[in-house]
């Protein structure tokens, strides 16, 4: 069955969370927007965009200290997409932020929706959503295994 993405609501130039009432976000963090992520048309470049939700996610599990709570355990990214909304532009920040949508035994399926300041209007519109799964893997066998409890728990609350 495919899934139809909600329009971006053009009276308020913002991309409607795509499951609004059913998750709490459970981080955010904003970043430059680097000369250097600009490609010759002049428009940040996609592959980039996917470096924004790497960094995204890598901050958020920093800021769950799982090195410390989950030793030899890591995350594999195993799926991930992203639908692109709006071109991103130099200067300017980009604005990240995590949902949990989906919550298993060994992985679980986390969003992460971008969005940066309209150069011309000055408002806040959504850029692109991603969509990623991470699995949960043991370093030392490369099997998959339980989520931390700490990462459980988190997405849970």
């Amino acid at each position: 069955m495919k899934t139809t993405l909600p329009k971006i609501d053009q009276t308020r130039n913002q991309l409607p969370s795509l499951m609004s009432g059913l998750e709490t976000s459970l981080f955010q963090t904003t970043m430059p927007i680097r000369w250097s992520d600009v490609d010759a048309d002049g428009r940040v470049n996609n592959v980039q965009f996917l470096r924004f939700v790497e960094e995204a996610r890598m901050q958020w599990a920093s800021s769950l200290k799982l090195e410390k709570t989950a030793p030899g355990l890591a995350p594999v990214v195993a799926a991930l997409d992203c639908t692109f909304h709006t071109a991103m532009r130099y200067p300017s920040m980009v604005h990240a932020e995590i949902f949990c949508t989906r919550l298993g035994r060994t992985s679980l399926t986390l969003r992460c929706e971008l969005s940066t300041q309209c150069q011309i209007s000055g408002q806040e519109i959504a850029a692109a959503t991603s969509n990623f799964v991470w699995v949960w893997t043991d370093l030392s066998t490369g099997s998959s295994v339980p989520l931390p409890h700490v990462l459980r728990e988190y997405c849970e609350a």
